[in-house]
């Protein structure tokens, strides 16, 4: 008898958000990270929340999500990394303070795709319908 193997939860895209929804703190360690692979800002296509439901627990964590490159996703898709890089961070509130709090947690992807997308063969549930991708520029004083 053969056991169906279950991949480990996904993130699921909850929703897409403009580049201003990004609190300061988040958008400088991403931009840090993105320097530190060559890359800007204002070169992310994607920016958004999704949520994890680790195993064997109910309620699930908002996570940041933000990809450099983004195939077509509508809100409700489990996320898969494409080729390349992906990075998780943790931003406290506290700067220096005494409290370890880490109120923003966030994964960066180079590629980003739907789970079950083209590179994993047809996805078990129909796909809803397309959101774009695509963010505004920052104006320079946001």
């Amino acid at each position: 008898m053969h056991r169906r193997h279950e991949l480990p939860p996904a993130p699921v895209l909850a929703a897409l958000l403009p580049p201003g929804a990004v609190p300061p703190a988040l958008r400088e360690a991403v931009s840090r990270l993105l320097r530190g692979w060559g890359h800007g800002w204002d070169e992310l296509e994607l920016i958004g929340t999704a949520s994890v439901a680790p195993a064997r627990r109910v309620v699930a964590d908002e996570v940041w999500v933000f990809a450099l490159a983004a195939g077509p996703l509508a809100i409700g898709d489990e996320l898969a990394s494409g080729a390349g890089r992906v990075a998780g961070l943790g931003v406290s509130a506290f700067r220096g303070g005494v409290i370890p709090v880490t109120p923003y947690r966030a994964q960066v992807y180079e590629t980003l795709h739907r789970r079950g997308g083209s590179d994993e063969g047809p996805s078990e549930r129909p796909p809803g319908p397309a959101v774009p991708v695509s963010v505004e520029p920052l104006s320079a004083g946001a």
